[in-house]
Formats: structure tokens, C-alpha cells, sequence
């Protein structure tokens, strides 16, 4: 899972243009590319497959992503909230204090991924999979003198942790 982000090549200027300026990018494999704290805001990506790629410190807030695939990858301190991934696969990768705020994801895996303090306050996560992910010491906030888990506010709905189906109760309280 740890890819080394010092070795990665930044990414050239003409492919965060393509990105940028097409607004709309289907099918590219991407592989072993450092995208550190690109702003890609307000894109629709398609069929974009990330693999040993470093989005460490990414703006990708209010995007759509479908049929994306995260593979290898550092999303580590992202900055995706109020985005939409529909049919995306977060395998092997880090996404540690991530913002994904208010986004919603329809039909995602998440396989062996640290989302150690990964922010999902009031995310959707609609007939998500979770298989052996390393989901603790999440960010904890106090409202009226009780503490939730940042986690607590998202909505599962058919969601499954390693088989198991998540209830509202799955992240309890502190």
C-alpha cells in the first residue's frame, strides 16, 4: 500500500490542461503521476484510472466521478467534499484525513483502504461495499455536550462492511 510519493514525476502541464479545460475526461490510465494539490474542481471524470498516483492534497470539491478507479493511490488530505462518485473503486489506498464532505457515492468499493480520519460528515453512501479497511481514530466533534464521529452523520443505505450490513448505529458514539 505505501507508494513512494518522492518518486512520483509531477504531472506535465498538458495533462492537468486536457483535465482542466476539457471539463470532461473519459477513459485515461494514469499511472505513477503526482497530482499534489492540483485543483481539479468542478469536473466530470469518466473511466479515469489512478494507479500508485499521489493526489495528496488534491481540490477535486464538486466533481462527478463515474466508473473511477483509485488503485495504489495517496488521497491523503483531499479536498473532495460536495462531489459525486458513482461505480468507483477505492482499492490499496490511502485516503487519511480526507474531506469528502457532503458528497455522495453510489454503488463504490472501498478494499483495503486507510481512511484513518477521513471526514464523511453528512456523505451519502448508497450500496457501498467496504472490504478490510482500517477505519479508526476517525475525527470527532461535540454538538449539545455529546461527541459523534465525523463518520456518524453520513447515511448508509445498503452498505455492507466486510459482509455486514451498516445501520444507522454502526459508528457509535464516543
Amino acid at each position: 500500500m505505501a507508494i513512494d510519493e518522492s518518486n512520483l514525476p509531477k504531472a506535465k502541464e498538458d495533462l492537468i490542461y486536457k483535465i482542466k479545460e476539457y471539463q470532461f475526461v473519459d477513459d485515461l490510465l494514469l499511472n505513477r503521476v503526482n497530482f499534489h494539490r492540483v485543483d481539479f474542481s468542478h469536473q466530470h471524470l469518466i473511466n479515469i484510472k489512478f494507479s500508485n498516483c499521489s493526489l495528496r492534497g488534491a481540490f477535486l470539491s464538486n466533481n462527478v466521478f463515474t466508473n473511477c478507479v483509485f488503485k495504489n493511490c495517496s488521497l491523503i488530505t483531499v479536498l473532495a467534499g460536495k462531489s459525486k462518485f458513482i461505480d468507483c473503486q477505492f482499492i490499496n489506498s490511502k485516503m487519511y484525513h480526507g474531506w469528502f464532505e457532503s458528497s455522495c457515492f453510489d454503488r463504490c468499493v472501498f478494499e483495503k483502504c486507510s481512511l484513518y480520519g477521513a471526514d464523511f460528515s453528512f456523505a451519502e453512501l448508497n450500496d457501498c461495499i467496504f472490504l478490510d479497511n482500517i477505519f479508526e481514530e476517525t475525527q470527532y466533534y461535540t454538538v449539545n455536550g455529546k461527541e459523534y464521529s465525523q463518520c456518524f452523520k453520513a447515511s448508509f443505505y445498503n452498505a455492507k462492511w466486510n459482509g455486514e450490513l451498516i445501520s444507522d448505529s454502526f459508528f457509535p458514539l464516543r
